[in-house]
């Protein structure tokens, strides 16, 4: 039923990650309601509201130690914790490895084109705008 409006929401995060590197926190926000209305839309069950808060739980326990890490940033984190109100828990581990594997490839495209660059003299890109791979991994997954 919100479908169309979650396509809006991460067209807007693919724009603002790539040309800016930074997923807001108002856009993060809209995903989070947008999916937490098509849940209440849905016919509610103890079920799957307790299956979307694990996920929710599973996700945030997890982005949490990523960042902390270091290897991904808040927005990025902030966005898998809004779109995990839209997978459950059946679809997470999908998730993670489609996400998992569009982020290498990413790595491995922004790293062939550094070589090119530094052998150009051109600008090297240092950080990846990781939004892509997890609406990446969403789109697959919610289509």
């Amino acid at each position: 039923m919100f479908g169309w409006l979650l396509t809006l929401f991460l067209g807007l995060c693919l724009y603002f990650d790539v040309r800016f590197r930074r997923l807001p926190n108002w856009l993060n926000g809209l995903i989070f309601a947008t999916g937490l209305l098509n849940l209440l839309s849905a016919r509610l069950t103890a079920e799957l509201i307790g299956d979307r808060l694990l996920a929710l739980t599973i996700v945030s326990l997890f982005g949490a130690l990523l960042f902390y890490r270091g290897w991904l940033g808040g927005g990025d984190i902030k966005l898998a914790i809004a779109l995990s109100v839209w997978l459950g828990c059946d679809k997470l581990v999908s998730f993670f490895v489609i996400l998992s594997l569009t982020g290498g490839l990413l790595a491995i495209a922004v790293l062939g084109y550094n070589v090119i660059a530094n052998y150009l003299n051109l600008k090297v890109i240092t950080t990846l705008p990781y939004g892509l791979a997890i609406v990446a991994g969403a789109t697959v997954l919610l289509t």
